[in-house]
């Protein structure tokens, strides 16, 4: 198949493209200039670049002629509506949680996915926001190269360290990972916890004392950076597992994030191995058991990873998605 995929979100397409060329079809990617998850305001300043991108992508999916067209983000199918082509629709996050619901960003996404042939969701918690819209959209796992994310020597540090693994936005609940910061450093001093300084609401916990910040480095480093500490947070608001903590588990790294156990034993047919924590209270426990406990964040870690790779292998992920390309070509 002659495929192409639109714009990337949390390298979720480069990992597709990537197990989709292995599996012997010919993959092409490319990206707007503008990202997509900018400010309302910033987006309608960039609308004739956007238009222009639109055009330039659209000219060049009806020169090259591909089977497949595959866009990433909710509100990218206005190119195809536009180019009158067949097309899948990525949903990723924020995208339909947020966007579906505001009184301006909601239209472009309702109109690309009634556009869309196909719509695909990362997260289980997506197909509630969509499921009236679209009862037919799909399930695709987040890929995760596990290749790249595999437990390597963890180093020689005395203190246990961990690590908040999110971009510190309002949509994680940085606050919850902050506070139990607070209280675990306080009753646990010989613990360093660290956080990665990106994210709209970075400056809101500059001044937080307990956590130290480390600067973000390419996604190619975040091996290394996440295999150098023994504890990793996650989000906790959403109830699902993001690609940072799918790719902390890939690590074999114990898990303590929020998710909806029962929702994922819907979708997966098996919970995730972590430990769920919602709130501040939760969140400390779950961490000070692992912080007693070696065996269990030993335990844990291998069980992450065995996990990540029977669901999230991005070749097992580009399979089950070849698979639901080839359905389609089919129906056609």
């Amino acid at each position: 198949m002659r495929i192409i995929h639109v714009r990337d979100v949390a390298n979720v397409a480069q990992f597709l493209v990537r197990g989709l060329s292995e599996l012997g079809h010919e993959v092409d990617f490319v990206s707007p200039s503008e990202s997509a998850e900018q400010r309302v305001w910033r987006k309608t300043l960039v609308a004739p670049r956007r238009l222009m991108d639109g055009l330039r992508i659209n000219t060049l999916i009806h020169q090259q002629k591909f089977d497949i067209v595959h866009f990433h983000y909710a509100n990218s199918g206005w190119m195809g509506r536009l180019g009158r082509y067949s097309y899948f629709l990525h949903c990723h996050g924020s995208d339909v949680r947020l966007d579906l619901y505001d009184p301006v960003r909601k239209w472009p996404v309702l109109h690309s996915l009634a556009g869309a042939c196909g719509v695909f969701i990362s997260t289980p918690d997506l197909y509630q926001h969509v499921a009236s819209l679209r009862p037919d959209a799909a399930f695709l796992p987040n890929p995760i190269d596990t290749r790249i994310f595999t437990p390597l020597s963890n180093g020689n540090h005395t203190n246990i360290r961990i690590l908040i693994n999110q971009a510190l936005k309002a949509s994680k609940a940085p606050d919850v990972a902050f506070g139990a910061a607070q209280r675990l450093r306080r009753a646990h001093k010989n613990i360093e916890i660290y956080a990665i300084a990106q994210g709209p609401e970075l400056e809101r916990f500059r001044d937080c004392d307990e956590v130290r910040f480390i600067e973000p480095v390419p996604h190619s480093r975040m091996p290394e950076v996440i295999n150098s500490f023994d504890i990793i947070l996650g989000q906790f608001e959403i109830g699902s597992l993001g690609v940072s903590e799918l790719e902390s588990m890939a690590c074999s790294k114990p898990v303590v994030s929020c998710v909806d156990m029962v929702m994922y034993n819907q979708w997966y047919g098996e919970p995730p191995p972590i430990l769920s924590a919602c709130e501040t209270d939760a969140v400390v426990e779950a961490v000070v058991s692992l912080i007693q406990q070696r065996d269990l964040r030993e335990e844990l870690g291998s069980q992450a990873r065995a996990w990540v790779l029977k669901h999230h292998d991005y070749l097992a992920v580009a399979t089950k998605l070849a698979a639901r390309y080839r359905t389609f070509l089919g129906r056609e």
